[in-house]
């Protein structure tokens, strides 16, 4: 519960709102409209969560579904339907295992400043 607390609070520190389901991750965007350039921001920091996870507990976390949609925050060119797609996805498969897993014992000083880099 304590990984959803801190998901919850990055989340909405960016303006999203969301509610964690036992079956799925139900998004609610705040106001009418997203811009595409949040979107891409969005992305990308679900992008960066999944891969400190991965670092802080050298455990993969499985995206098949996402990986076969063969896009990433850098594909600018795709449309706002696409991203909105891949980030429900890819956020519902991070949600998936991390409520799998049991907490992480967070220790700051054994994270590197490239934890989370793209590769």
């Amino acid at each position: 519960m304590v990984k959803h607390k801190i998901i919850q609070r990055t989340l909405e520190a960016i303006g999203v709102k969301y509610i964690f389901r036992t079956d799925n991750l139900i998004t609610e965007f705040l106001g009418d409209y997203v811009q595409k350039e949040e979107l891409l921001h969005l992305h990308m920091l679900f992008i960066h969560v999944k891969k400190y996870y991965e670092t802080l507990t050298n455990d993969e976390i499985p995206t098949e579904r996402y990986n076969s949609l063969d896009i990433s925050p850098v594909h600018i060119h795709k449309n706002k339907k696409c991203h909105m797609e891949a980030i429900l996805i890819l956020g519902g498969e991070i949600v998936s295992h991390l409520k799998n897993e049991p907490p992480v014992d967070f220790q700051p000083e054994h994270i590197s400043v490239n934890t989370a880099i793209e590769s």
